[in-house]
């Protein structure tokens, strides 16, 4: 492969390897030939449920400082709202999410208003709006100049402690393997909030309390039912994988404990009892995040849900809102989905599912670490969806169809078998009653067993936590950059299968308390690390775990040492990554 060298990085030592993702073929979802039909791991499947849901390799930061992607011409119509529309009798009333160009919401409300419509939700830091008009009136929304883009408000769904070993998050709670002497204390993520948008969490669980509190700063239903707790159970088992400390399952040889045992948690709901959603509910519950990331010190974003990827990330609604939240410093983080085989159980490339298709998102598949804590057995699950992303726009001059080809994911975790927190009759374990793990716990101290990359996520979003409370400075960009730098590269899967690789926070956590404290406003080329580097290499239930020392930007692949001893472009607040 041909290495050249980076204008967005800077340094002798970073390189960058083009992939030809292009040679993947040109279908929304691509089977490997090479594949034999075998049944699918999880997938709701009663005993091992996956809920379900439903490049640019070299890029220009330069037009896309401090604001995320759009047109700028007249306002566009989604392609699925207008086969929805043709459908429809003229005076039939649809629901609709539009994204503006500034957030002109007074004339975009005068023109909803004399179409006949209404707006039903204004979500200013996101720039998007919800409207709900006849459908014959739809088509004239195209001659605003305040509007971008508008789809329907389309369905979002849930997707269906070991951890702590298999992952090297138990070696950063004290101080253990390779830290240094002078460390002060370990990490748990505390001080440090991570917003759950998921179907809610049950706050009064054991283990999502210390010291007698909860742990649940607040809690917000965007589902319209006015309470904000979790009947259906996937958001609590969510919430436990972050932060639950374990203490239910205290009295048992291995216990049942999350990542980030002190990480605060923000339940902001958006499944209703039976894990449906809506896209609208979703942008307002980012909204809320991004409008109260100070009072509660949001730092993370969990997306453990998937929408269908209909278009392009830059016209995508839910993508644009992620894009908005990381450009406010928050590091998302959203499943990579549950599509990674065909009806027959193929293997296929390019399921990715939105919001895990936009660039902005840290896109996470899941991996099967077969009951051990040595990392030497762990394989991709076969139902991860790989990628390249098949998100898709229309050259608006040839009428060709254009292809996102982002290579994604962006690294996997383990997401088979999980045991984290249930909560008391919820609907996932009322349908699926084997889920249930006995501990002979009350019902605030329960578990279940679930598997999909709505588990995988939630790994990733506890290492964030535990990383910013190492080093709260670090820029969403930065955050990736580590947490690819430290992955460890598997054997045998390709890079739309693993992206940079299996998450190694004990890595991840070291090498963010070795960069200066300072990394967010660090001028161009200034030093990065405040103090050496650790080898890079971690040891992870007694087995000797090599760094890949490597990220994915866009379509390519880059390394070297002044990915982490000099700052770069890259990291900047006001970029997106890879495009």
């Amino acid at each position: 492969m041909k290495r050249f060298s980076q204008s967005i990085l800077r340094g002798s030592y970073v390189s960058l390897v083009i992939l030809l993702i292009v040679a993947l073929g040109v279908g929304p979802a691509m089977a490997d030939p090479g594949s034999s039909p075998s049944s699918r791991p999880g997938a709701g499947t009663p005993g091992n449920p996956a809920i379900n849901p439903a490049g640019n390799p070299t890029g220009n930061p330069a037009g896309n400082h401090g604001k995320p992607h759009g047109n700028q011409g007249p306002a566009r119509l989604a392609p699925d709202l207008v086969e929805q529309i043709k459908g429809r009798s003229p005076a039939e009333r649809i629901r609709l999410v539009a994204t503006l160009h500034g957030f002109n919401a007074q004339d975009v409300e005068n023109q909803i208003l004399a179409l006949g419509g209404e707006v039903k939700g204004r979500y200013p830091s996101v720039h998007q709006m919800v409207l709900e008009l006849p459908a014959g009136s739809v088509a004239s929304l195209t001659e605003s100049s305040s509007l971008d883009y508008i789809t329907p408000d389309r369905p979002v769904d849930g997707m269906a402690s070991h951890l702590e070993a298999a992952t090297g998050a138990s070696l950063v709670y004290s101080l253990q393997a390779g830290w240094p002497s002078s460390a002060s204390n370990g990490y748990d993520g505390s001080g440090i909030g991570v917003a759950v948008i998921d179907s809610g969490i049950d706050a009064d669980h054991f283990d999502l309390r210390s010291g007698g509190q909860r742990r649940t700063v607040a809690s917000v239903d965007f589902v319209g039912s006015g309470a904000a707790y979790d009947p259906y159970g996937h958001g609590t088992h969510v919430a436990g994988i972050i932060a639950g400390n374990g203490s239910s399952s205290s009295q048992l040889p291995r216990g049942y404990a999350g990542i980030a045992p002190g990480a605060s948690l923000l339940s902001l709901r958006v499944l209703d009892e039976s894990g449906h959603g809506r896209l609208s509910g979703v942008i307002a519950a980012i909204d809320f995040a991004i409008a109260n990331r100070q009072a509660y010190n949001i730092r993370v974003l969990n997306l453990s849900l998937a929408a269908p990827p209909v278009e392009s990330f830059r016209d995508d609604p839910l993508c644009q809102a992620v894009e908005r939240a990381t450009l406010a410093g928050l590091v998302v983080v959203a499943a990579a989905g549950n599509f990674g085989v065909d009806p027959n159980g193929n293997k296929v490339y390019g399921g990715i599912t939105s919001p895990g298709i936009s660039p902005a998102a840290i896109t996470v598949g899941a991996t099967n670490t077969h009951g051990t804590d040595a990392r030497s057995d762990d394989t991709v699950a076969r139902y991860s969806s790989r990628g390249p992303t098949r998100s898709r726009s229309v050259d608006p001059e040839t009428g060709a169809i254009v292809y996102d080809d982002l290579a994604k994911p962006d690294l996997v975790a383990p997401g088979v078998g999980v045991v984290s927190l249930e909560r008391y009759q919820n609907q996932i374990v009322l349908r699926h009653p084997e889920v249930h793990v006995y501990t002979g716990n009350p019902r605030e101290g329960r578990y279940m067993l679930l598997s999909g990359t709505s588990m995988a996520a939630p790994v990733v979003s506890g290492a964030v936590a535990l990383m910013l409370q190492a080093n709260p400075s670090l820029t969403p960009n930065l955050v990736r950059t580590i947490l690819m730098y430290t992955a460890q590269m598997m054997d045998g899967p390709d890079l739309f299968e693993q992206g940079a690789g299996l998450v190694n926070i004990d890595g991840a956590v070291r090498v963010a308390r070795a960069l200066s404290n300072r990394s967010g406003s660090l001028l161009l080329g200034q030093k990065l690390a405040s103090q050496r580097l650790p080898l890079p290499q971690s040891t992870i239930a007694g087995e000797t775990v090599p760094w890949n020392q490597g990220v994915l930007w866009g379509g390519g692949w880059l390394s070297g040492s002044a990915l982490l001893t000099q700052q770069q472009m890259a990291y900047a607040q006001t970029l997106i990554w890879g495009v």
